[in-house]
């Protein structure tokens, strides 16, 4: 099993679905083939994050949406105490 990253996040677009728009305290597993937004964990761990950084990133949820054309969201990603730590 892979690292684990405790993860809050929250985005302001509107089209994203309420289950997505604010999360706290979620699991992510970096090797895991499920990820609640695509490559997350990649995307978190290319940043380099240090304790207490906010990381802005976009995601296409055109398939979370099962929309034909892009849906491109931003989420800022928070850091909840003892965030970027890798347990």
């Amino acid at each position: 099993m892979g690292d684990k990253l405790i993860v809050n996040l929250k985005s302001e677009n509107e089209f994203v679905p309420d289950f997505l728009r604010a999360q706290n305290n979620i699991s992510i597993y970096t090797d895991s083939d499920y990820q609640i937004l695509p490559d997350v964990s990649k995307e978190i761990i290319s940043k380099k994050p240090k304790i207490n950084d906010i990381i802005n990133l976009s995601f296409d949820l055109k398939e979370i949406l099962k929309e034909k054309n892009t849906k491109i969201a931003q989420f800022e990603i928070l850091d909840d105490d003892n965030f970027y730590a890798i347990a």
